[in-house]
């Protein structure tokens, strides 16, 4: 949660530093973000037939809480019923990840590409007195590996950040929702971990950028 507080300014300049290429995409988008949410709900799902197994099958005691009906049905039959259900909810789970991250994965390549051919045009466009004083590598680096790099944040981090995120606020609710008490003695970690995460954010983020430098300059003297 504190990382996406850290990169929240940063990723609204991306968003409308590029929001033609995103508009271009808004349908594949949608496509992922739908995903992405059941995903998340198949998750919060998946404990739950296994509770139930445990209330009505194995702790006959349990019948009298939670759903009356579930305790007037055979245990051998509610088995087999939640069995199903756990295998439903996976299956659910892995399908709307898979359509999710393809979804993700093609819109990100269209975009990466018209963004790539955006800055060639603009690299071309550049005075010669410009392309005298940089260096080649540098500019080299910029269209192939940022690049890479750039699909690389939307597709393997900013997706599993969302559905983190997600996961993380559905089930302090759930939490809140079951035992209020509870849940606050569970979270009272959270500004612990918070300021922790914060500090060593903030440590990745400059051993990051002196790293960029070190592979453009490398990248340069290769080139020359």
């Amino acid at each position: 949660m504190t990382q996406f507080i850290q990169i929240f300014p940063g990723l609204g300049k991306v968003i409308r530093q590029f929001w033609p290429q995103i508009r271009q995409e808004k349908a594949l988008l949608s496509v992922s973000i739908i995903g992405l949410v059941i995903e998340v709900l198949a998750r919060l799902l998946s404990p739950w037939p296994l509770k139930l197994i445990f209330d009505y099958v194995l702790l006959p005691d349990a019948k009298s809480k939670g759903i009356p009906v579930l305790g007037e049905v055979n245990p051998s039959v509610l088995i087999v019923i939640l069995a199903l259900s756990i295998v439903g909810v996976a299956g659910l789970s892995a399908m709307s990840a898979y359509i999710s991250l393809v979804s993700l994965s093609v819109a990100a390549s269209r975009m990466i590409s018209d963004i790539r051919s955006q800055l060639y045009r603009h690299l071309q466009r550049l005075s010669l007195a410009f392309h005298y004083q940089a260096k080649s590598g540098d500019l080299l680096t910029r269209i192939t590996s940022d690049m890479d790099r750039l699909r690389d944040v939307i597709i393997n981090h900013a997706l599993p950040l969302l559905i983190n995120i997600f996961t993380l606020l559905c089930m302090v609710g759930i939490m809140f929702w079951m035992d209020w008490e509870l849940a606050l003695i569970a979270l009272a970690v959270l500004p612990v971990f918070m300021i922790s995460t914060v500090s060593i954010t903030q440590r990745i983020r400059k051993i990051s950028q002196r790293q960029r430098r070190r592979e453009s300059a490398m990248a340069a003297t290769a080139a020359e």
